[in-house]
């Protein structure tokens, strides 16, 4: 099975530079597989806010004493791993697998592009749970009509509820530097 993060990357979409893993097996395996990006095995929280400490804006940055306490303890080396500001173009994060994905492997190559695979799908909200969701309107290109197939109606389209620090980053960090 393919991820989408593998699609986009291998069809010059994203370059991976940066991956964070929770788990030790996960980032080893991630490693192997982009061998020039560098992974942080750790919990991303204290990642962004090791991020945000070095490019001085903790004072913007809402988290927990633990995670606070845990980017302190980060060496030298990976605090200068870390990106800057304007030097991440793309967040992309979920489980390892993304399962609609994996009907790629059935269809024959087309060109793709990230509005193609993604540009059909409806806002969703921060902390938004709703399990169902209309698309509000019908795929446009051969990729949205190939994964919908008869669908008419989204699944699984949530987003975990977000702190204010990392919309903030969001906003920012990423989404400013355009």
């Amino acid at each position: 099975m393919y991820s989408y993060a593998w699609f986009i990357c291998t069809q010059g979409v994203s370059d991976t530079k940066w991956a964070i893993e929770y788990e030790e097996p996960a980032g080893q395996a991630f490693k192997q597989n982009h061998p020039d990006a560098t992974v942080f095995v750790d919990n991303c929280n204290v990642i962004l806010r090791a991020i945000m400490e070095k490019c001085g804006d903790v004072d913007d940055c809402i988290s927990t004493t633990e995670a606070a306490e845990l980017a302190a303890k980060l060496d030298e080396n990976q605090k200068s791993t870390l990106p800057l500001p304007c030097q991440v173009d793309f967040i992309n994060g979920g489980p390892p697998c993304h399962l609609p994905f994996v009907v790629l492997n059935l269809v024959p190559f087309h060109s793709i592009t990230v509005r193609d695979t993604i540009g059909d799908l409806p806002l969703v909200e921060n902390g938004e749970s709703k399990l169902n969701k209309d698309y509000g309107a019908t795929p446009v290109s051969w990729f949205q009509k190939k994964i919908r197939g008869n669908m008419i109606v989204l699944t699984d389209h949530i987003c975990k509820g977000l702190n204010d620090s990392i919309i903030l980053f969001l906003k920012l960090k990423v989404i400013g530097c355009r």
